[in-house]
């Protein structure tokens, strides 16, 4: 301004004069428009602090839309509080109304969209909303089924086995295997089958034995079953008339004949 004044003289401080005036004319669309979202923005916050929801729906609500130099800051901050706003109400429809307002002018910007899906979430039925979890989560329900399969198929073919093993092991006279059978009944009846399997899988690789998942839950059941079936085959055996063993014995059958073609 100053080198036009001292070139031209009054011509050149004539010149600075209308640029200044220009300046000042034209910035205040600008500015104003800012300062009015501004005053809005705080008179809302402030009635939000006080609890006056309403009030603060209403003034979120007249922060106006972002003109070519406008602040988007300001106007989607709005949007996003008045749409929480109404989600806090439970007024679902008008919650992902303001949310659209900002996909509209912005349909990249990430909060918006994401807070349209949770409220798209939140409005479906609970019965949809169940159904759509089974439809997600069906791949491993049915990883997990077929697993339970092969658990109770093995479980049911090795335990009446197992059983009778510890059963006949108890009934011996002889000392070492009834002993085993008896710490075998009491150890696996007398525990947790989660603190067997816990055992199986954590405790034995300190000793050096190391087993995949599968193989220690298929022991740990296996074992656990077959000490439980031990007793009912036990007392099965026991319930047998001592007389069919006597009659047995007068015709030349052993023991295991008995046992075998007899007792069992």
């Amino acid at each position: 301004m100053t080198i036009l004044v001292n070139r031209f003289g009054k011509g050149g401080a004539l010149l600075a004069s209308l640029f200044l005036l220009f300046a000042l004319l034209a910035s205040p669309a600008v500015s104003s428009a800012g300062g009015e979202s501004d005053a809005i923005l705080k008179e809302a916050r402030d009635a939000l602090a006080l609890g006056h929801i309403d009030q603060a729906q209403v003034l979120f609500a007249q922060v106006p839309a972002p003109g070519p130099d406008g602040d988007d800051g300001q106007f989607v901050y709005s949007r996003m509080q008045l749409a929480r706003l109404f989600f806090s109400t439970k007024s679902m429809s008008k919650a992902r109304a303001s949310a659209e307002e900002i996909t509209a002018v912005y349909p990249d910007n990430a909060e918006a969209k994401n807070f349209i899906a949770s409220v798209d979430r939140a409005v479906r039925p609970e019965w949809r909303q169940v159904v759509d979890d089974c439809i997600r989560f069906l791949p491993s329900l049915l990883k997990g089924a077929s697993m339970t399969l092969i658990l109770v198929f093995f479980t049911m073919i090795v335990s009446p086995i197992g059983g009778l093993l510890i059963a006949l092991g108890k009934l011996s006279k002889t000392q070492p295997f009834s002993g085993i059978s008896w710490f075998i009944i009491w150890f696996f009846r007398g525990t947790p089958l989660l603190l067997q399997l816990f055992f199986i899988y954590y405790g034995l690789p300190a000793i050096g034995i190391t087993l995949s998942p599968l193989a220690s839950a298929l022991i740990g059941l296996g074992i656990n079953y077959s000490a439980y079936l031990a007793e009912i085959i036990r007392a099965g055996i026991l319930s047998i008339d001592h007389g069919q063993t006597e009659a047995a014995k007068a015709i030349g059958m052993t023991y295991g004949q008995t046992m075998r073609r007899v007792i069992i």
